[in-house]
């Protein structure tokens, strides 16, 4: 979203970063990204994709720029019922959109990791 509708190589970007921090995380399984992005352009309710998916939750979010700033917003939805696990906003600059990916994956990483050892302890 925004201006700058050209940078959907972010939203790739940080699509393939975050699975790869999530692949590292013991008790989960993690879609492939070919799988994700078919979904990409589909406007379907999470439930469905968690249904086909056989997923018990998704990761999405969104990409908005202006000028030489993001705004990225995350969410980790539950597939079961639609509701929200968490959920993040990070604003960076855009001059060095890699770092920025690596940096959000790398905390996606972290939140997703302290929610499976919450359920893993209930």
């Amino acid at each position: 979203m925004g201006a700058h509708r050209d940078r959907g190589y972010v939203t790739n970007g940080l699509t393939e970063e975050i699975t790869n921090e999530l692949v590292h995380l013991n008790g989960i399984r993690v879609a492939a990204r070919t799988s994700s992005f078919a979904f990409k352009k589909m406007v379907l309710d999470v439930r469905e994709i968690g249904a086909m998916m056989n997923v018990e939750a998704v990761i999405e979010g969104s990409i908005r720029s202006q000028a030489d700033g993001l705004r990225i917003c995350a969410q980790l939805v539950r597939t079961s019922d639609g509701f929200y696990l968490w959920s993040d906003t990070f604003e960076r600059n855009a001059n060095n959109i890699i770092g920025v990916e690596i940096e959000i994956a790398k905390f996606v990483a972290v939140v997703l990791r302290e929610e499976i050892a919450g359920a893993q302890k209930k």
